[in-house]
Formats: structure tokens, C-alpha cells, sequence
């Protein structure tokens, strides 16, 4: 049985166009699940060769990715490359607080008139 499928996976090659046999490929795939066990003296001969199938069809799989690189990761890659070269440049002088920010920082630290009231030191405290 899984030799059947075997051979039929052999046919497939050499994978030129993967994108062509990719489902009768899984389909052969499943079916090899499927069918079982194989003798005991058969084992590493028929998972090698399986191996050299799976090895070939992923090979040509990711070659062709390769080839045909689309117009996204074209763009993805240009918008990195510019990211990339502006967190690389320089900063132009410290960066300083707002006036606005510099007047908050004020009236938090120093109390006073502005901030939170401060008692005066001889000031009723009111308890009875």
C-alpha cells in the first residue's frame, strides 16, 4: 500500500511548479498516514525515500517563494530600510520641556501661593 503511494509521490517529481501538485501532493501525504504500518525491515528504507520526496517538494516550494517576491514585501522592506535610517540619524539638540510643562513642574515642587496651600506656622488646628 504505502508502496503505491510512494510511487505516485515519485511521479509528482521533479516539483517545477509545487504550486501545481501541492494538493494531489498533501493528499498523497495524508493517504501515507493513513495507510498504516510497514514491516519491520521496510521501515528506514521507506521513510528515507519519503524523506527525499518531503526534502524536494520543500525546496522547490521555498525557491519559488523566493523567485516571485511580491509588491507587499517589496514595500514592507523599503518602509523597514526608511525606519530604520531615521532612528539611525542624530537628534538635533536636547530635547527641552514646554513652557507649559516647566510651569506644571514648578507649582508641583515648590508649594506655595500657585501649589498646594501651606498652613501657617501658628495656624488652629480646630480640634476640641
Amino acid at each position: 500500500m504505502k508502496e503505491d503511494i510512494l510511487s505516485k509521490l515519485r511521479e509528482l517529481m521533479p516539483f517545477t511548479k509545487p504550486a501545481a501538485v501541492r494538493e494531489r501532493y498533501f493528499k498523497l501525504i495524508d493517504e501515507w498516514d493513513a495507510a498504516g504500518k510497514v514491516p519491520r525491515q521496510d521501515v528506514k528504507r521507506m521513510e528515507r525515500s519519503l524523506a527525499e520526496v518531503q526534502d524536494a517538494f520543500r525546496e522547490a516550494s521555498s525557491t519559488t517563494k523566493a523567485e516571485s517576491a511580491s509588491p507587499k514585501d517589496e514595500r514592507q522592506e523599503a518602509m523597514l530600510a526608511q525606519l530604520e535610517d531615521t532612528i539611525a540619524k542624530p537628534r538635533k539638540g536636547p530635547r527641552t520641556r514646554s513652557r507649559k510643562q516647566r510651569f506644571q513642574g514648578h507649582q508641583r515642587g515648590r508649594g506655595g501661593s500657585r501649589g498646594t496651600p501651606e498652613l501657617a506656622p501658628n495656624a488652629e488646628i480646630g480640634l476640641k
